[in-house]
C-alpha cells in the first residue's frame, strides 16, 4: 500500500470545485476562508452556471477532467451518483480530493476510489462534516461515558428529499453511522430492523438497532417527513439527556464546513485531523449496505 505523499504548504494550493448546486456553493464560501487556498476553477454540467463561476473569478468547465494540471486539490459536490466518475480521473491524475458523503453509491465503487488514492499517493477524504458539529462532538463525549442506550433521530422534510438521489440510509443515516463508528468502533451482533417503509421504490423511513461493545445499544432513525428533527437522546444509569444537533448555543466560528476544509489542509501537511478518510467511508458503506440488505428481507414495515 503506497503512503500518501506529503504536500508542501509553503505556497498557495490551487482548488477546484466540482458541482455547483447548494453544497458546491457552500464549499465555495467555506474554502475562501482557508488561508493558502486559491479557488481557481469551477465545474458543472449545466452551462448556465458559467456566469456565476465568472462572478467568482474562476474558470468554468463542464467536465472534472479539465482540472487535470490546473489544480492541486478538488472538492466533489456533485449528486452522489456522479461521485465515482468525477473523482476517479482526478485521483488518477494525482489530485487530492474531498468527496461529499456518501463517497459513492456502493462498497465496490468506494473501494475503487480508495485504491486509486492509495496507488497515486493522494489524500482522499469524505465530507462527513458532522464530525465538526459541536453538538455531535458533545454527543460523542457523552456516548463514550456511562451510557447504556442512545436514540438518534435524523428527520428532514420531504421537500428536501427531492435534492437527494439516494435513499435515507445513504443520504441521512450515514451522517450518524460515521460518527458512531468513529466513537464506538464496529458494532457486534445482529442488526435489528425495527421499522422501514419505501416511497417511489426508495427507503424513505428506516429505524434500526445496533449493538456495540460494552452493552451499548443505539437506535438509529432516518426519515423524510414534514418536519425537521435532529436529536441524540442518551440514556444513562440515572437520567436521560437530549442533545439537539441544531442547537445554536453550541455554534462555533468557523462553521463545520470551514473547519472540515481546514482539517483537510492539515491532513495534506501530514498532521492528524478529525476528517473522515476513504478507509472510514469503506466501514460506513459496509454497515450501510448491511442495513439496507436487512431492510430488503425484513417483513417489518410499520411506522
Amino acid at each position: 500500500m503506497a503512503a500518501q505523499r506529503m504536500t508542501s504548504l509553503n505556497k498557495p494550493l490551487r482548488l477546484g470545485i466540482v458541482g455547483l448546486g447548494k453544497m458546491g456553493r457552500l464549499h465555495c464560501k467555506s474554502w475562501r476562508q482557508v488561508p493558502g487556498i486559491q479557488l481557481r476553477a469551477l465545474v458543472d454540467n449545466d452551462p448556465g452556471k458559467a456566469e456565476w463561476a465568472a462572478e467568482q473569478g474562476c474558470e468554468f468547465f463542464s467536465d472534472s477532467r479539465a482540472l487535470l494540471g490546473k489544480v492541486d486539490l478538488a472538492v466533489i459536490a456533485t449528486p452522489s451518483s456522479e461521485h465515482l466518475g468525477s473523482a476517479l480521473p482526478l485521483l488518477e491524475g494525482r489530485i487530492h480530493c474531498l468527496v461529499e458523503k456518501p463517497l459513492a453509491l456502493d462498497f465496490a465503487a468506494c473501494r475503487q476510489l480508495v485504491l486509486a488514492a492509495q496507488q497515486h499517493q493522494v489524500l482522499l477524504a469524505v465530507g462527513h462534516s458532522e464530525r465538526f458539529n459541536p453538538a455531535i462532538q458533545l454527543a460523542q463525549q457523552a456516548l463514550a461515558g456511562p451510557v447504556s442506550r442512545a436514540d438518534i433521530l435524523r428527520v428532514v422534510p420531504r421537500l428536501m428529499a427531492g435534492m437527494a438521489d439516494t435513499d435515507v440510509v445513504l443520504d441521512l443515516m450515514v451522517h450518524d453511522i460515521d460518527w458512531l463508528l468513529d466513537t464506538l468502533g464496529e458494532p457486534g451482533g445482529e442488526i435489528r430492523i425495527l421499522e422501514h417503509r419505501r416511497s417511489a421504490g426508495q427507503l424513505s423511513h428506516v429505524r434500526c438497532e445496533l449493538a456495540f461493545a460494552g452493552g451499548k445499544r443505539v437506535n438509529l432513525t432516518a426519515c423524510r417527513e414534514d418536519q425537521v428533527r435532529r436529536q441524540v437522546i442518551l440514556h444513562g444509569p440515572d437520567e436521560s439527556r437530549i442533545i439537539d444537533l441544531d442547537q445554536t448555543g453550541l455554534s462555533h466560528q468557523p462553521d463545520a464546513l470551514t473547519r472540515q476544509a481546514l482539517a483537510f489542509v492539515q491532513s495534506l501537511g501530514g498532521r492528524r485531523s478529525a476528517i473522515a478518510l476513504g478507509r472510514d467511508a469503506l466501514a460506513v458503506m459496509d454497515l450501510s449496505e448491511r442495513i439496507r440488505q436487512h431492510c430488503s428481507i425484513s417483513e417489518v414495515i410499520t411506522c
